[in-house]
């Protein structure tokens, strides 16, 4: 997709101080074909061009292109040019950029005739956002052979909401699902069905568009994924990281004796959130106490929380608590104490003397 400036308001890409060689990093295109592209502003289409120039970046050629290339989508003040539509003559291979009403400019591309590499145009759906193919007329980037580690400049999500895409196609969104995947052996790990709300459909465009705004309406693990559309659509591989997590601190465990329970408080803040959201915590001991767990709804300020645990006959010593919880990979450990109970004997061991200093009596009671 080409990326376009308002020449009234910014410099050309062209005419920027220090900019790579003409021919370098180019995006390529087919003779008979647009690369897709799109722009916000409210105008009509008045004129659509394609400036060819030479090697030194001079204009050398202007053709008139038909302003039916570029769809107005007025929902969200758009020009999108889908690149599925001919030219109505074939472009000479050559460099060229869009002008569109004399004003909005895109960047340098390089047309050149590869027919023989029968590349079919239905494959290339993506408008902008996390790039898709279409799966039934290509194969997904990270699944070609010769195609870099799957982490390698790989976009990064959030385990709240979906990054955002838009891609072209004429069908509604049937499903929606979010697959994780091996990054080294790229196998399947899971797949979570994802509420097609979120995958809005605009008819007279033919787009689709996730606009990344709305909550996925369960936590996501860290992890590496990709989308996938009615089984067919299926996005980049990308990684999630945990914005969603809760910090805890100032943990206490009081009344730690044998036969007894024991008071577990803490203090929590939920990062990354702006609404309140249920967690599962589960609390798991180094020593012979069961672990359990519990949900609670974390708002997005510091809370302090209590909870009670049992503690049997006949576990004492050193123990330790690891709280771990049910949307990030941190946890917590606490390493406490646990008091065995005493009998009721009192022994003076060794020989001396035991004393009571001061006023008032020292008992035994049985």
């Amino acid at each position: 997709m080409l990326n376009f400036v308002n020449i009234l308001e910014e410099t050309p890409f062209q005419d920027k101080v220090n900019i790579s060689d003409e021919m370098f990093g180019l995006q390529m295109g087919l003779p008979k074909t647009p690369i897709d592209f799109q722009y916000i502003a409210s105008e009509a289409i008045t004129s659509f061009d394609a400036i060819r120039k030479d090697i030194t970046g001079d204009a050398i050629e202007t053709i008139s292109l038909s302003t039916s290339l570029i769809a107005y989508d007025i929902a969200n003040n758009l020009h999108i040019c889908n690149g599925q539509s001919n030219y109505a003559t074939e472009l000479d291979c050559g460099i060229y950029y869009y002008l569109v009403n004399e004003k909005y400019q895109s960047e340098s591309f390089n047309i050149i005739d590869i027919e023989e590499a029968f590349i079919d145009t239905n494959s290339i759906i993506a408008i902008s956002g996390l790039e898709f193919f279409d799966t039934n007329f290509d194969i997904p980037e990270y699944e070609k052979q010769g195609s870099p580690l799957i982490k390698f400049a790989s976009e990064y999500g959030t385990n709240l909401e979906p990054l955002p895409f838009q891609y072209l196609a004429d069908d509604q969104v049937t499903s929606f699902d979010l697959i994780k995947i091996d990054p080294v052996s790229k196998q399947i790990l899971s797949t979570t069905s994802l509420s097609t709300s979120l995958v809005a459909y605009n008819p007279i465009t033919g787009t689709h568009i996730c606009n990344g705004l709305s909550y996925y309406a369960d936590i996501v693990r860290c992890g590496t994924y990709y989308f996938e559309v009615n089984e067919r659509y299926r996005s980049k591989a990308f990684e999630i990281y945990e914005l969603l997590c809760p910090i805890i601190d100032n943990i206490l465990i009081s009344n730690a004796v044998e036969d007894d329970t024991a008071i577990l408080s803490f203090d929590i803040l939920l990062t990354g959130a702006i609404r309140s959201v249920a967690i599962d915590l589960t609390y798991t001991f180094s020593c012979p106490i069961a672990a359990y767990t519990e949900t609670l709804t974390l708002v997005p300020t510091s809370q302090s929380i209590t909870s009670n645990f049992n503690i049997a006959t006949g576990i004492y010593g050193l123990c330790s608590i690891t709280i771990t919880n049910s949307v990030c990979s941190k946890a917590y450990t606490y390493n406490f104490e646990i008091t065995e109970v005493a009998d009721n004997c009192l022994e003076l061991i060794g020989g001396g003397n035991l004393e009571l200093i001061g006023p008032g009596c020292l008992e035994l009671i049985t």
